[in-house]
């Protein structure tokens, strides 16, 4: 069978980090291969995902499967426009020709999984859409740790949720919580997309032909030339507290430049080697400026002025979390501080980013 070695490893390289999620199984690191009537099929599986791309050869090759990362090294090195790959006289490997000859060992396709068989309704929407919306605020499940997956594993998902005129998406750590909202002709669906999928599915619904599946207890995406799978979260992503969250009586506290605090954010980050990995930073806010303080861990302390007018006040927070918050606003133009509490600000209480579309809480 005869195969553009591009075509081929695009698709064993979206295939692959299916393949390399932990496992006891030699065949779930293996890619399902299958060439019938000028198409190939190449699978993928594992226990949460299943992933399918087909692409263009020529000729028919009985199914079998093959350690996706050896097939993946030959075809990152192929010089050749066209590669060959057919059974060997050995049982168990499959002949590879292009600029270079190998032989690879390979599994009885028997070996390998049954395809899903789940049933999964269509969801009209704008997909590329969906997956700016979800790129938007997935940052925040960056700041996660494992203790936080541990005990709320719904801080490790993104919550979508679209009605027939509007698509909003959520992601929280726990501290931090960041909404994207935007006006979209969409069906009504509410789902979570664990940050662990959010690449692959991302990629699924910006591909040609692209429509996102949903189904009980699983999600996909269907495209040109392939469609993914996978589970969805059981434990569900808390809307309605987020939503409280969103309804404080946020109150302007006043405008500053991302330039005004990222400098002084990285430099209190810098500090960090140990512990939580972060320092508590502390911003005074009076009528004629604020000041930024903190104390690093070897004792020294810090403070910076910054010109402006604000609301009295004093707020402490996260300094990592507030630089990734930071780095998401355009660094040309001014956002605004609102915050719940403008006579004075909890080191628990909440401050509200304005971004053009989506707030960062």
């Amino acid at each position: 069978m005869k195969i553009n070695p591009k075509q081929l490893l695009a698709a064993v390289t979206a295939l692959l980090p299916i393949t390399q999620k932990r496992t006891t199984l030699d065949v779930m690191r293996t890619i399902h291969i299958e060439g019938f009537g000028n198409w190939l099929t190449l699978r993928a599986m594992n226990a949460d995902e299943f992933a399918e791309r087909v692409i263009d050869c020529e000729g028919d090759f009985p199914p079998v499967c093959v350690n996706a990362e050896r097939l993946a090294t030959y075809l990152q090195h192929e010089s050749k426009a066209e590669v060959v790959i057919e059974p060997a006289e050995m049982a168990g490997r499959l002949n590879y020709r292009g600029g270079a000859k190998a032989s690879i060992a390979c599994i009885a396709a028997d070996q390998f999984p049954a395809s899903p068989n789940h049933k999964m309704e269509s969801i009209g929407l704008n997909c590329e859409d969906l997956a700016d919306a979800i790129e938007s605020v997935e940052w925040v499940l960056a700041l996660n740790t494992k203790e936080q997956l541990k005990s709320r594993p719904w801080v490790g998902a993104a919550n979508v949720t679209t009605s027939e005129k509007s698509m909003r998406t959520m992601a929280t750590n726990g501290h931090m919580l960041a909404v994207n909202s935007s006006a979209s002709i969409c069906g009504p669906c509410c789902f979570d997309i664990m940050r662990e999928y959010i690449p692959t599915f991302c990629a699924g619904l910006r591909a040609e032909g692209s429509d996102l599946l949903l189904g009980e207890s699983n999600i996909g995406v269907s495209f040109k030339g392939g469609r993914w799978i996978g589970r969805l979260l059981e434990e569900k992503f808390p809307i309605e507290g987020a939503l409280q969250m969103m309804q404080c009586d946020f109150k302007k506290v006043g405008s500053m430049m991302p330039s005004d605090l990222m400098p002084h954010l990285e430099i209190c980050n810098s500090f960090v080697t140990t512990g939580k990995g972060f320092i508590p930073i502390r911003i005074e806010f009076e009528a004629k400026g604020a000041l930024i303080k903190f104390n690093a861990v070897d004792a020294d302390s810090y403070e910076y002025p910054i010109d402006g007018k604000f609301t009295p006040g004093i707020w402490k927070a996260n300094s990592q979390e507030l630089l990734a918050a930071v780095r998401k606003l355009n660094p040309d133009l001014p956002f605004t501080i609102k915050a719940d509490d403008v006579k004075h600000f909890l080191s628990d209480g909440i401050i509200e980013v304005i971004l053009a579309d989506s707030r960062v809480g």
